[in-house]
């Protein structure tokens, strides 16, 4: 079934809906992808290497699929431009063949194909540390996810809610 017949069985009524929850994912993807080069540490090289690696596969599938690049409207940021008529022709396919190449490596056991490919998919070049320096200096303080909670008092349930603040995250 392809996801076009899973996300139809889920909920989007149109053609459309199903176009632009595909894209959000893919898009998400790639922003996950620019924001894990804030765990990137120049001396140990660990990073988000999963999620950045997959950033540069959409980047390196070529046919202007996807472009990262210093936004020129807005200083200090940066800008990732994703083509989503591509995403069924050029990206789908590009994150089939990652994973199916990963997947075969993994399989027989060839661990010096499998790192080869891991470590130039999650090589940070000298243009990914300048936009690593944007997106330090843009980030925002961390998300915090307060939950709430129910209480049931004498057969009547309540919720309890915190507010979005430490203090709060631990009262949860």
């Amino acid at each position: 079934m392809s996801a076009d017949g899973v996300l139809g069985t889920l909920a989007p009524d149109t053609t459309s809906d199903i176009d632009d929850v595909i894209y959000i994912g893919y898009l998400s993807i790639a922003c996950m992808g620019l924001r894990a080069l804030l765990s990137y540490n120049s001396e140990t090289k660990v990073h988000d290497q999963a999620r950045f690696g997959l950033l540069k596969c959409f980047v390196n599938s070529g046919h202007g699929f996807t472009k990262v690049q210093l936004d020129t409207e807005k200083p200090n940021s940066v800008k990732i431009v994703m083509s989503r008529e591509k995403i069924a022709t050029v990206g789908r396919p590009a994150l089939g063949v990652l994973i199916h190449e990963l997947h075969i490596a993994r399989c027989t056991k060839n661990v010096k194909e499998g790192s080869s490919l891991f470590d130039n998919l999650t090589s940070v070049d000298e243009v990914a540390v300048q936009r690593r320096a944007v997106v330090e200096a843009t980030k925002g303080p961390r998300t915090l996810f307060v939950h709430p909670n129910t209480r049931l008092e004498n057969g009547i349930v309540s919720l309890v809610e915190y507010p979005e603040t430490k203090e709060g995250l631990t009262q949860s």
